[in-house]
């Protein structure tokens, strides 16, 4: 095929005018990010990916968490809803009209985050009616407040729905246990701790997991901590060790093998890639 025959090309033959003027908008809005100080590009990104991680997780107190500097400055009625975005987030310009701009910013984000929802489990059609659900009704909405305070809770809706599927299923004493390892990936878990926050004995836990979860507490314990360490490879740059001793693994190199075994990559491969 000839080059003037590659359907790029011949997009680009019919787009001529228009892709020079994207192009040349792209060329001013690199221009101005990177001559900002700090950077928000990366503090954007960094933001995106610390929500997007806690939809995968179903981590729904790490999300109220991150969600805590949006409400507290939405609580100021004085402040305009989409200035509060602009300054929070550090969000580029999709549009010089206000509500365009948020209407656009909404749909990209409920976008993340069905992707996101998909990610940690939740059923592809289950994900797709919540998003379907929040962009019908975002798009009939004229009032750019109403608007920034949907988009403010979507994310925990989406966290809220792959919680309830990973743990909805699950018996009283076995969602006791899930989520006290959800708030205790820093520390060592044990067995005998999921037996005293169940008040059950250790037998009895172990053999629950198995029945609710496919696996023992201990392999389910390092499995969530080897998503969360996805996470952290994702979007900083501390060290390997550091992933580790964060996580309470018993040291760098069974974290190491652990998470090659899981993901067929070493932290440092999967990093890179």
């Amino acid at each position: 095929m000839k080059p003037q025959d590659l359907p790029s090309q011949q997009l680009r033959s019919r787009l001529r005018d228009s892709l020079s003027q994207v192009h040349r908008d792209y060329e001013q809005q690199l221009y101005l990010e990177m001559d900002s100080d700090p950077n928000p590009v990366g503090f954007r990104r960094s933001r995106e990916k610390t929500m997007l991680q806690c939809i995968t997780l179903g981590d729904l107190e790490r999300m109220e968490t991150y969600l805590i500097p949006s409400v507290q400055s939405m609580d100021q009625v004085s402040r305009n809803v989409l200035s509060t975005i602009w300054e929070d987030f550090a969000v580029g310009t999709l549009s010089e009209r206000p509500f365009e701009q948020m209407l656009y910013l909404f749909i990209s984000q409920i976008t993340l985050c069905t992707r996101a929802a998909m990610d940690g489990g939740l059923p592809e059609r289950q994900a797709y009616a919540l998003s379907d659900s929040y962009i019908r009704y975002g798009t009939q909405l004229n009032d750019l407040t109403q608007l920034g305070l949907l988009s403010s809770h979507a994310p925990y809706d989406f966290t809220q729905a792959v919680a309830a599927h990973r743990f909805g299923n699950m018996s009283p004493v076995t969602r006791v246990c899930c989520e006290y390892i959800q708030r205790h990936m820093h520390d060592k878990i044990t067995l005998e701790d999921l037996s005293s926050v169940s008040h059950r004995s250790s037998h009895y836990v172990s053999d629950l997991f198995v029945r609710e979860t496919g696996m023992r507490p201990m392999r389910y314990i390092r499995l969530r901590k080897l998503e969360y360490a996805k996470g952290i490879l994702d979007f900083t740059d501390i060290s390997v060790e550091a992933v580790s001793d964060l996580l309470a693994f018993p040291g760098t190199s069974s974290f190491i093998t652990y998470f090659k075994q899981e993901y067929g990559l070493t932290p440092m491969q999967y990093r890179r890639s």
